[in-house]
């Protein structure tokens, strides 16, 4: 179900919620942190999975905000991979 919030902030809060989650879990326990390594290394179509996932749920909120008139028309996955892009460097394990 859908936060009863703006678009921008449900993506204001989702990659905050992913850096907090990347700089807790993932790089203060070394196993995780490896393991998540070995798996960018090794298996780009899981990741390359994860990655679309992460974009379609970006497309679904930027969405709402195109037909709530927060955000300017605009093609919404195109959107979704250039917000994806810009906010990588937060959630990345290699990046942060």
């Amino acid at each position: 179900s859908r936060l009863p919030i703006s678009a921008e902030e449900r993506l204001r809060r989702y990659v905050h919620a992913q850096y907090k989650m990347t700089m807790e879990v993932m790089l203060d326990d070394q196993k995780v942190h490896e393991m998540v390594i070995v798996a960018l290394e090794r298996d780009w179509g899981v990741i390359d999975k994860h990655v679309d996932s992460i974009h379609d749920l970006f497309a679904e909120v930027i969405r709402d905000g195109i037909e709530a008139g927060e955000f300017r028309q605009q093609d919404p996955v195109t959107a979704s991979r250039c917000f994806g892009a810009a906010t990588v460097i937060l959630c990345h394990p290699q990046m942060v």
